[in-house]
Order: C-alpha cells, then structure tokens, then sequence
C-alpha cells in the first residue's frame, strides 16, 4: 500500500509538470496572439507600433533626462531647461525599432530659442551609437519630421550608412542655456509604399526554431533570407508552431524581433481566430479603450466577492478557508497568468493589488505562525538552497561568466521573497490545510499556486513548483517564515546566477517574460 501511494504521488507531480508546461505554451501562444491581433489592427488602421508620449518618468529611459539640467512633466509635455550642454532624452523600446520599414519620426516639439537636434540609433547595445546630421529647431515651429534615409549619419570619427533597426533610441539637443525643448509626442511613420499584412502569405519559421540552438546568438538563416526578401514591403508575418520547448521559442523570438522588428509573429494554433480578431478589431476605433475597461471590470467582480465573503461566509470552516485561499490567489493569478503585469501598473491594477493587501492583512489576525524558527527550520531551508546550488553548478555554462547580482538586489530580493513566503506558505497554504484537512493536499496545492504565479516561464514555473512542494512542506511542519525566506532568496539568487540567461529569462514572469 506504501508503495502504491508513492507511485501515485509521483505519476500526480509528473503530470502536474507536464501540465505546468502545457499551461505555459497556452499562455504563451495566448500572448502572441493578443499581440498579434494588436499589431494586425493597428496595421489595417495605418497606424504605428512605435509611439511614445511623456506624461511621467515611467515614459523616459532610466526615468531621467541625460546630463539635463532640470526637466518636469505637464499635461502630457516634458519640458527640459538647458543649461548649455547637450542633452539626450532616450526613448524606451520594448522591441527593436524597424527604421526601413518606418524610417520617419515624427516630433511634436517647441523650443523658445533656436537650436538643433539628432537622432542617436545603436543596432545593438554594446556597440557604439550612429548620430544623424543636425535637425534645426525653429521656435513656433512643430512638428519636425526626421527621415531617416535623407539623413547623413556618422559614428564618433566616420561617416556611416543609415541603420536598419534601432535597440537604443534617442533624442540628442543642444539648446542656448536657458531655453526650453517642450516634448509632447513621438511616432515612427511607415513608408508610403508599404503595404497591408497579408496573413495569406505567413511563413512557417517552426523549422527554424526546432533546429536553433538555445543561447546561440548566430542568425537563423530562414531569418536572414526573410530579411533580405522583405526589406520594404509589408510587414512579414510569421507562424509558429508550438513544436519546440518554449525557452527555444522565446530565443528564437528575441532573434526574430532584432533581425526583422516589424515582424508580426503568429501561433499556428490561433492563426484563424487572430485573422478574425484583428479584421473586427481594425474596424473599432475604441476597441483599445474598451480593452482597457476589462481591468475595471475584473477589480468590480473581485471587490463584489471580497464584499460577499466578508458579509455573508461560509458556515462551514472548510468552505470558509477554501474561499479564502481561492479570494488571495485569484487575483495575482488573473494579473500574471492573464499576461497583464508589463512592470508598470496602472490605477486598476494598483487598486487590485491594495485590495489583496488589505485582505491578506485581514486574513492574517489571528497569527498562526512566528519570523525565526529552530535550528532545524534553518538547516533544512538551507537544505533546498543547497540543493538550488548544485542545480545551477551543473547546469552553469562554464565558458559564461556568472551574471553580476548587487547587494541592493540581494536585499530587494529577500524582501519580495518573505512577501512571497508569508503570501503561499501563511496564508494559502493554511487555508488548504484547513479545507482538505490533508498535509498532502495543502502543500499541493499552495506549491502549484506558486508556480502558476511565475506563468508563462516554463522552466521557472517547473522550479517554483519544486521549491514551493519544499517550503509549503517546511511551513507547516515549522511555522516559520524567516528560515523560508531566506532559502527562497538564496535559491532564487544561486540559479539567477549560474543558469544559463535562456533557461529563466533573469526569472521574469507575465508580460516581461516577452520585453
């Protein structure tokens, strides 16, 4: 009987592993589709990808202007006051900048004093920047448009041919000391020529990803030859089949994005129903906001069953934990897992986040748990971490250096991973305990809550899943967080460090695991 259980224990974290992967590729395919549908849209209105405003710091590369004097943000306008020097505002680019597809940039800009401005463009982001010829600034004058192949460009020290694609981004000007440059907007303007995406002509670049290599920066040649066909015409798009694991997917796309920028990436599960989103979504000029309305909509559905669980819970203990654990994972699982967390939070979100807070903090009194634990608490959670060490010693790359990892982001870390610890281990994992009244059962499922919040990582889910089964076991045979985490961080921190970059992608979940 012993041996069967054990068996049947195995085959339920086999499968769940196996799930856990297929849910990632659902995810991702999920995302690419919405992107693609985005883009197909935006495409069918004539519009651009590349567009960028100035309401806050948020807006701005490094959030500062460089070697500005002093700058503010107004009404949707960033103003910068000279003092004399030339300064540089870089414009952030969550993927490269197609300039042979959309070789114009349109600036929507006032100075108070005459001057002149350059575009700064690095194709790649270890290599020195090209500078164009100088724009005139003209007080009263805006927009000033910036064409990219009538610009003669130059290197430090030597004339250069125009780039074809940009990683980095940026406004140079030199103003007299006191003058103003007032920025209000942005765009990159496709060429007149081009024409419509074609989803009839999608080219099947499945082939190419099974036959890369992971972490191998050597351009697919399917790629290069796709590049070459499609200088100017219309924006390629390409179909993916999910026939390779995700991290070589997720390779593969950062490759497809710096060679052709503009390229429109399609899962081949999903190619029927982006063609049809994107013909209704073109066609609906307020389809975007009636998108952004779905937040607002999930927080009014989320506050209405925190209010009934508050008013009217459960009489049923076991009910009642249930819907609590269920009430803290919803939410954080709907923003991850939904792929609507980009790193910047918007008022909704915020607003979602504060109510899990709040709730999290109501569910906490009365404490059933305490910070330091015993010897043994500390030893076994040094136990996973030693484990996490030889993991990443045997998958190091040893030909790659170890990934630098500062003290400020040691510290940050330890913090998010006692938030995380008190959040699956205190929190939900209790309440299964109480709902299932198995010990089997809780650790399961607080161990699969955690690694649905890490979705669509593949590896870094199948890793929190296996770290979550630890610590979830350890809680709730210690009652302790702080051993916990500690052992999360340094877990973390150890495999960050010696893992090969495409196996977690620096551990990023959501929206930025794309970015």
């Amino acid at each position: 009987m012993r041996a069967l259980r054990i068996g049947a224990v195995v085959l339920l974290l086999a499968l769940t592993a196996a799930g856990l992967r297929a849910f990632a590729q659902w995810r991702f395919d999920a995302y690419l589709s919405g992107r693609a549908v985005q883009a197909l849209a935006e495409d069918a209105r004539g519009e651009t990808p590349w567009r960028w405003k100035f309401t806050d710091s948020e807006n701005l590369v490094a959030g500062r202007v460089f070697d500005a004097g002093n700058f503010a943000f107004t009404d949707g306008t960033l103003t910068v006051q000279s003092d004399g020097r030339a300064f540089e505002i870089g414009l952030p680019l969550p993927s490269p900048l197609d300039l042979r597809r959309f070789p114009q940039l349109d600036i929507s800009a006032t100075v108070d004093a005459p001057g002149s401005l350059r575009l700064v463009v690095a194709q790649v982001l270890d290599q020195p920047a090209l500078y164009s010829a100088p724009i005139a600034l003209v007080p009263q004058q805006t927009p000033y448009r910036a064409n990219c192949p009538e610009l003669a460009w130059q290197n430090k020290s030597a004339p250069a041919p125009m780039p074809s694609h940009g990683a980095m981004l940026r406004l140079r000007v030199e103003l007299p000391a006191g003058a103003a440059f007032r920025l209000m907007q942005v765009s990159a303007v496709r060429v007149p020529i081009m024409k419509w995406a074609d989803l009839s002509t999608m080219v099947d670049i499945s082939h190419s990803v099974q036959t890369s290599t992971v972490g191998v920066a050597t351009p697919s040649p399917i790629l290069v030859s796709l590049d070459a066909a499609t200088d100017l015409i219309p924006q390629p798009v390409l179909l993916l089949k999910p026939d390779s694991s995700i991290e070589r997917q997720r390779a593969f796309l950062e490759r497809a994005r710096t060679l052709i920028p503009a390229a429109i990436i399609v899962p081949a599960p999903a190619a029927g129903a982006v063609e049809a989103r994107a013909h209704a979504l073109g066609s609906e000029a307020n389809a975007m906001r009636s998108l952004r309305n779905v937040a607002w909509i999930a927080l009014g559905a989320y506050w209405s069953a925190l209010l009934l669980a508050w008013r009217w819970p459960p009489r049923d203990p076991r009910w009642r934990a249930a819907l609590e654990a269920a009430l803290v994972s919803i939410a954080p699982l709907w923003l991850i897992a939904g792929g609507f967390f980009t790193g910047r939070l918007d008022a909704a979100q915020i607003a979602l986040i504060a109510s899990v807070v709040a709730y999290v903090a109501f569910l906490g009194i009365p404490r059933d748990w305490r910070l330091n634990g015993s010897a043994r608490a500390w030893l076994l959670g040094a136990g996973v971490a030693a484990i996490a060490l030889a993991i990443g010693l045997c998958a190091h790359r040893w030909d790659e250096p170890l990934r630098a990892i500062g003290s400020g982001h040691v510290l940050r870390y330890f913090g998010w991973a006692l938030i995380q610890q008190y959040l699956i281990c205190a929190i939900v994992t209790s309440r299964w305990l109480r709902a299932s009244a198995s010990r089997f059962a809780a650790i399961y499922l607080g161990a699969l809550t955690f690694a649905l919040m890490h979705t669509p990582n593949a590896s870094l889910m199948l890793a929190t899943f296996a770290g979550g089964l630890c610590w979830c076991a350890l809680f709730l045979r210690e009652r302790a967080l702080l051993p916990l985490a500690v052992s999360h961080a340094a877990s973390a921190l150890v495999l960050i460090a010696l893992l090969p970059q495409d196996w977690l992608y620096s551990a990023e979940v959501s929206a930025r695991f794309f970015q």
